[in-house]
């Protein structure tokens, strides 16, 4: 596993230097298709029609097309971004959504902020003991639940469990229960996933693995089998 993450936390920097050294910004990538499209049009009017100008048209719509595509894309990546951002704000404001607005403004920080404060408990007092630390008050309503819910519960063996119910599992089953799953089963496991969801905390989403999966599929089988080692 940790071999995973490491590997990933170094291939996000390198894509950070390559989306900003070789895919560029992609807004300008956009305007440059345009341009050049109207460009080789306006020559393609000002002189006769050579066979350079033609492969040149036949070419800039479709790097125009591929740009808007990518593009699209961009936005439609930033905005479930937003929605991800905005949705958890509001689930954790919980306080005035519909009179104030649904923008994720500086109020639902604040208000997040103001309910940790109020929900939390910073002294308590244990007969004539007060607590004032975080580890002693979480130490005391432990020790209290645990007694007031525990129970003594002694129990002998009678054997009347094995006597009354049969096995129904074999060793063949209780074999295949156990087993670690095969490389066939992660993968389908991976290419399972929703490859448009919601990326995991490490940036990468279900559709890089599918994508990339002979790259990094073995560094996926080994985390998945240490798991269940």
């Amino acid at each position: 596993m940790y071999v995973l993450s490491q590997k990933l936390k170094a291939l996000k920097e390198d894509l950070k230097v390559w989306n900003k050294n070789v895919f560029g910004n992609i807004h300008l990538r956009v305007q440059a298709s345009k341009s050049n499209v109207e460009f080789i049009q306006s020559c393609i009017q000002e002189h006769e029609p050579i066979n350079d100008l033609l492969e040149q048209e036949e070419r800039a719509p479709s790097e125009l097309i591929q740009a808007l595509l990518v593009e699209e894309e961009f936005w439609r990546e930033k905005s479930r971004a937003l929605l991800v951002e905005e949705e958890f704000w509001r689930e954790k404001s919980r306080v005035n959504w519909h009179t104030l607005g649904d923008r994720n403004t500086s109020f639902f920080h604040k208000v997040a902020k103001m309910r940790k404060v109020t929900n939390s408990i910073a002294m308590m007092q244990s007969g004539d003991l007060i607590l004032d630390t975080q580890d002693d008050i979480a130490s005391h309503v432990l020790n209290y639940y645990t007694e007031l819910f525990d129970t003594p519960n002694t129990t002998t063996r009678n054997g009347l469990i094995q006597q009354v119910i049969p096995h129904l599992l074999h060793d063949e089953d209780n074999y295949m229960l156990t087993k670690h799953p095969s490389p066939e089963e992660i993968k389908l496991a991976v290419f399972a996933m929703n490859g448009d969801g919601a990326h995991g905390p490490d940036g990468f989403g279900g559709s890089f693995y599918q994508q990339f999966w002979d790259i990094v599929g073995v560094d996926v089988y080994n985390s998945v089998s240490q798991f269940f080692s």
